[in-house]
């Protein structure tokens, strides 16, 4: 993967608080921020996930389509009737 290049301007306590936390784990500024960032990326992509899992579900619902939760109530439901 290539590299890109991005400077930032963070206020001064902030980047003597990254400095300080990168060193208590033994890495660079650079990567505890990279991994910062990737963690919130993923972070985020998985809240996107799981609303657009809802709304599906939320619309399938709405088609009257079945999901494997009420799918096993209803044979549950019929197995001991």
């Amino acid at each position: 993967m290539a590299n890109a290049r991005l400077t930032l301007d963070i206020p001064k306590e902030l980047s003597q608080t990254l400095k300080m936390l990168s060193a208590s784990y033994d890495i660079s500024m650079k990567a505890y921020i990279l991994d910062a960032i990737v963690q919130k990326i993923q972070s985020d992509e998985a809240l996107e996930d799981m609303i657009w899992g809802t709304l599906a579900r939320a619309e399938d619902k709405k088609e009257n389509y079945v999901w494997k939760k009420s799918s096993k109530e209803l044979l549950d439901n019929l197995i001991s009737a």
